[in-house]
């Protein structure tokens, strides 16, 4: 009986850790791809299949995670400011993760580099992230060609 519990626990806490995860994941997503002021269908192409191919990700539902980029898009819309400031409150959730922390970072420069160009706006907003994350942006790509 106390497995059972233990296990039911453990569920509840990885789903949890997912959610926020794709929570953090979308905000971030949003923030490179409003970065320059055009959100682009790359953009949003390889945001689906980033969905689709990251374990984290694939547990909660598309939709769901469609809505919560969408919101966040709308608030950097609404607001540029306070919108970034609400999608790096999220992010910074997994500034402790030092592999989720990564996994972001690395998400942000697919969707900063979906159109086959990295914008110096893309570019620095996926250096505040790193920033809002304490990972320095050229141990995880950013600076690749």
């Amino acid at each position: 009986m106390l497995n059972l519990v233990r296990e039911t626990v453990e569920g509840i806490r990885q789903r949890s850790r997912h959610k926020s995860f794709v929570d953090a994941a979308m905000a971030a997503c949003a923030m490179v791809a409003l970065a320059d002021d055009e959100q682009r269908l790359s953009e949003l192409i390889t945001r689906d299949r980033v969905l689709v191919r990251i374990d984290e990700l694939r547990s909660i539902d598309h939709q769901q995670a469609v809505a919560l980029y969408d919101d966040y898009a709308k608030a950097i819309r609404r607001d540029p400011g306070r919108g970034r400031e609400q999608a790096l409150a999220a992010i910074g959730a997994f500034a402790s993760d030092r592999e989720g922390a990564a996994l972001l970072v690395r998400m942000c420069v697919a969707v900063g580099r979906s159109d086959q160009t990295f914008s110096a706006t893309e570019r620095s907003t996926v250096e505040a992230i790193c920033k809002q994350l304490n990972i320095h942006p050229g141990d995880v790509g950013v600076y690749d060609i």
